[in-house]
């Protein structure tokens, strides 16, 4: 199997993915959810979730019960994982699952390990045989042209992404300083906001509201911030700015 049909495959399920997260939040919510890490309709942890059932359960899949079982675990671990990184590089918790039943350290619960387990049936027997087959009937030059598009896209978007919450969680930290004050004085001065912060805001209150948004369990590491105190403040400052 060569790399760029396999990045096809990845792409493929990291787009299923985000149609699927998309469209569960969407209809609790009642509204459009745009879910997920990225500006763009991708949600990698699927692309690597379908990659590892797919490859690294390949011998057992003629086994569905061990399908089942493993991909569990594996794609528990792969969540396990995202969560922990995500959270010592940007110092948010993007997602808490500590009120489910069944949980570790509220990263991973029983209930989605379950769910997990069942879409690596769907993927492994449903599903990814007619992506193959698809797949299969794109001459290898329009794989390789197609493949190399998607990274490119995917490789800018990962990074502006990435870029856009590093912006966020500087911009929450400033942010908190002047909850503090407000909530100390009652009261917020325009020297106390800075030309800096003012560039700052601007900049992330978009990404802020998709984070707030699509994880609405979203926490800070170095303080428990208060959502309607910091979109007061940012409230303010655009007032200022204008």
């Amino acid at each position: 199997m060569s790399p760029y049909t396999i990045f096809l495959y990845f792409i493929t399920y990291a787009f299923m993915g985000w149609c699927c997260e998309t469209t569960y939040v969407s209809l609790a919510k009642r509204k459009f959810v745009n879910r997920g890490f990225m500006y763009g309709p991708l949600c990698p942890i699927y692309g690597f979730g379908a990659l590892l059932v797919l490859y690294v359960l390949e011998p057992f899949t003629g086994y569905p019960i061990i399908i089942f079982a493993l991909g569990m675990i594996v794609t528990s671990i792969l969540e396990y994982f995202t969560s922990w990184l995500m959270e010592a590089i940007f110092h948010i918790r993007w997602w808490d699952y500590s009120t489910y039943k069944y949980n570790i350290k509220g990263r991973v619960c029983l209930k989605n390990s379950l769910m997990f387990g069942v879409l690596g049936l769907v993927v492994v027997y449903g599903i990814h045989p007619v992506v193959n087959g698809v797949i299969e009937t794109i001459p290898e030059y329009i794989q390789i042209t197609l493949g190399a598009i998607f990274l490119f896209v995917f490789v800018c978007d990962f990074a502006f992404s990435t870029l856009g919450a590093i912006n966020v969680d500087r911009a929450l930290v400033e942010i908190e300083k002047l909850s503090d004050e407000i909530q100390q004085n009652g009261e917020i001065t325009r020297q106390k906001i800075t030309k800096k912060l003012q560039s700052m805001i601007i900049k992330v209150e978009k990404r802020y509201n998709h984070f707030k948004k699509a994880y609405p369990g979203l926490e800070h590491n170095n303080f428990q911030f208060d959502r309607d105190i910091i979109d007061e403040v940012i409230q303010k400052m655009k007032e200022f700015i204008k």
